[in-house]
């Protein structure tokens, strides 16, 4: 018996159907291999990246995937070179399909009808994809951009649906732009992890830190709200230092709730006199930040 259409599937019906000890019998998908070409190269070399997305939410066969795969790299060898790219597949075939075997050919001497609702055995494997979701990814150098361009317009035809091929604002596989790649790692501020790279976040001192606050507004990490977490908390600086001088009355509290009853006239002077505690050392953190000019940072009162 052959293979059932995968436009019968390609609606997306009900709840995922993964494969576990409850769904057995499953057949393996016919894509093994989802990353293709130079995957050991590092972030450097390869800084262009194209994305072939889907703009429908369907389902995708493990056959779509295994053949867009071959047609891409095929061209990608023969017009760029076999490393000089690297592809990888974003989604994986975990939804397990189902088919209700019946009768209906030579042989039969009268047609099967089964029974309503029947639930059907495992036929294969598909990708459940939503609108936006990226499919394929291709990176390599600027000069081999259109040759990727290309090879993913004829990935594009073995999928049903609509796709669109969007080329990239970032560096290669990672998560920051272009220019602030090559900025951070003109300062030296990133480390490259594979296809991938790291922030070094900076601990400065605290003169240096107050003159970076005073200068852009924030201090330390490479980003906007989370300024001033990675500086080391230096007594009278940051406020929630104040906040570990209330340690021994939060531990009196915490022994007497596991101890005795919450409502308790002894708990619940010891949380009022915890709340007393913390409502002074923030007022003396506020204070302290006042004086060395801190007074108009809203992150640092709300901390």
């Amino acid at each position: 018996m052959g293979r059932r259409p995968a436009r019968c599937y390609r609606q997306i019906k009900g709840k995922p159907y993964p494969k576990s000890r409850y769904c057995r019998g499953v057949p393996d998908p016919k894509i093994r291999i989802y990353d293709v070409g130079m995957k050991k190269k590092g972030v450097d070399e390869f800084p262009f990246c194209v994305h072939l997305v889907s703009w429908e939410k369907e389902n995708v066969s493990s056959e779509a995937l295994e053949a867009a795969r071959i047609a891409c790299n095929k061209y990608m060898v023969k017009s760029a070179g076999k490393d000089a790219f690297h592809l990888r597949i974003r989604v994986h075939p975990f939804h397990v399909l189902r088919i209700n075997k019946m009768l209906s050919c030579a042989g039969a001497d009268r047609l099967q009808t089964g029974m309503r609702g029947a639930f059907g055995k495992a036929l294969g494997t598909c990708a459940r994809v939503a609108i936006g979701q990226v499919l394929l990814s291709v990176r390599c150098k600027d000069n081999h951009g259109a040759h990727a361009q290309e090879a993913l317009r004829r990935a594009k035809f073995k999928f049903p649906g609509r796709q669109k091929i969007i080329v990239s604002r970032k560096w290669g596989f990672t998560k920051f732009n272009r220019a602030d790649y090559t900025r951070l790692r003109q300062s030296k501020r990133i480390v490259p992890d594979g296809v991938n790279a790291k922030v070094l976040f900076l601990y400065l001192s605290l003169p240096k830190c107050i003159a970076c606050v005073a200068s852009v507004g924030v201090c330390g990490s490479f980003g906007g709200n989370r300024g001033l977490r990675p500086i080391p908390p230096e007594k009278g600086i940051f406020p929630l230092d104040h906040f570990h001088e209330c340690d021994s009355e939060k531990k009196e509290y915490v022994g007497c709730l596991k101890v005795s009853a919450h409502k308790s006239e002894q708990c619940r002077h010891l949380s009022k006199k915890y709340l007393h505690c913390r409502m002074a050392k923030n007022l003396m953190a506020k204070q302290d930040m006042t004086e060395l000019g801190f007074s108009q940072l809203k992150e640092l009162d709300s901390t």
